[in-house]
């Protein structure tokens, strides 16, 4: 009898135990599980932040004495919807405030500013760099108190114009970053990596280990470098700036609709790096007319035809096997270019930002 109560009891503390361990067990699944949509979930949503509305454009006064760098007299006078509801210029910190809390409210988590060096293929010219107009962005979204609201990252512009030629100059490019840029909590960083963006990045291709190196020695556990437009190995992720079909020497303008730059940037996306990490460019639209004579432009472009165009990057995005997933949209304010999502005079209510709020909430909805 003294021996069935004990074999009872210890079978009855058997049965807890194993609940316990069974409960333990679903316990961690769920969190595993949560975890795993969360990550899916998790996509850094970024875009390009271009300086042409600050500094003063030479000989404007006929038409406008005021007229930032970037504004011409026909993208003042026959564009005059792309105008920002703040007015052409941004260049104080009541607009920079604005624009962070809008992107930051409609689901936009990080700026990559336009980053230009200043004597093309020279030296590096600290002085001049800091005094160039086109830099100014990144400077007033430090200054201002709401920033940490959003994360930011460098796009070196390295095209005519702003050339960083040679080992040299492109590792104190990096020592000058580290120092005014990096350094931030809200520097954009992979694993403890600062994030840059390259454009033409060729010209630092033959320098990627001296400038991990570099980096290594200021402290970083390496740096992330995203190629955009060129698909040589050795760098982190590939991308693009913008992409647009090209035509040569046409004689007039040439108008396609914007579903067809739609199709042609995401066959890009699958084809352009096959085997490597790719982010998706999305396309706020094409149509440079205001600064160039014969070109391609795309119309018709429409809050619509944008969301679809995102969602498909976040799909793509859903398929990477790396858990770094970005997407990049072109671009939060080329309004000479015709890709921008800042609300203008023409879309007073900012219809494009509402569909990224619009993706996050459908991520949401499909991942939880």
């Amino acid at each position: 009898m003294n021996s069935y109560i004990f074999l009872s009891k210890t079978s009855d503390r058997m049965k807890t135990i194993l609940r316990f361990r069974l409960v333990c067990l679903i316990v961690f699944a769920n969190l595993c599980h949560t975890f795993a949509l969360a990550q899916k979930q998790n996509i850094l949503i970024c875009t390009y932040y271009f300086e042409g509305w600050a500094g003063h454009r030479a000989n404007s006064e006929s038409w406008n004495k005021n007229a930032p760098t970037h504004l011409t007299e026909k993208l003042q006078k026959q564009f005059p919807g792309r105008e920002p509801i703040w007015g052409w210029r941004d260049d104080n910190d009541d607009v920079m405030k604005r624009q962070i809390n809008l992107a930051h409210d409609n689901g936009i988590d990080c700026f990559f500013f336009d980053w230009y060096w200043a004597d093309s293929k020279k030296e590096i010219n600290v002085k001049k760099i800091e005094e160039k107009p086109t830099n100014e962005c990144v400077s007033r979204f430090l200054k201002v108190d709401d920033n940490y609201k959003m994360k930011f990252a460098l796009m070196i512009a390295n095209h005519s114009g702003a050339e960083i030629v040679g080992k040299d100059n492109w590792l104190k490019a990096i020592d000058y970053f580290s120092d005014k840029y990096f350094k931030k909590n809200n520097y954009l960083k992979v694993d403890g990596k600062p994030v840059i963006a390259v454009f033409s990045p060729r010209a630092i291709y033959p320098y990627l280990e001296d400038v991990r190196k570099e980096a290594v020695k200021l402290g970083y556990p390496d740096i992330f470098i995203i190629s955009l437009g060129y698909g040589g190995k050795g760098f982190d992720a590939y991308s693009w700036y913008n992409t647009f079909e090209t035509v040569k020497n046409s004689p007039k303008d040439i108008e396609k609709p914007y579903k067809d730059l739609i199709s042609f940037v995401e066959n890009k996306w699958s084809n352009q790096y096959p085997n490597s990490l790719t982010f998706p460019i999305v396309m706020a639209g094409w149509d440079r007319r205001p600064w160039q004579e014969k070109v391609l432009y795309y119309s018709q472009r429409s809050p619509k035809l944008f969301y679809s165009h995102l969602s498909n990057a976040a799909d793509f995005v859903m398929k990477e096997e790396s858990q770094q997933k970005m997407i990049f949209i072109y671009a939060w304010n080329e309004m000479g270019e015709g890709g921008y999502l800042v609300p203008t005079k023409d879309d007073k209510k900012g219809a494009y930002l509402k569909k990224i709020r619009k993706l996050r909430k459908r991520l949401s909805q499909k991942y939880n």
